[in-house]
């Protein structure tokens, strides 16, 4: 894991976002890799970032990619994290 080459606020926003997977306020949903298949092998819970994301192996084409969740609330998130800073 990368988090000890992180920022601060990088981290923050780590914490924050995990707390949101915790709390059920981000949803994560399955879809099929981008071959078609929809057969996995869960690898990792986190990324390399700490990130509270489950990584996954297509086990058809070998394709890894992290879960796909709910991106209703990114909008909200980015927005409260890095757009309301910037103005």
């Amino acid at each position: 894991m990368l988090k000890s080459k992180l920022s601060q606020i990088q981290k923050e926003t780590i914490n924050k976002f995990n707390k949101m997977v915790e709390k059920g306020d981000l949803s994560f949903r399955e879809v099929d890799c981008l071959c078609g298949y929809s057969d996995f092998l869960k690898i990792a819970e986190q990324d390399r970032y700490g990130l509270s994301q489950r990584v996954v192996v297509c086990k058809k084409c070998g394709f890894d990619e992290q879960s796909s969740f709910d991106g209703r609330i990114l909008p909200v998130f980015l927005f409260d994290r890095y757009v309301s800073h910037t103005l």
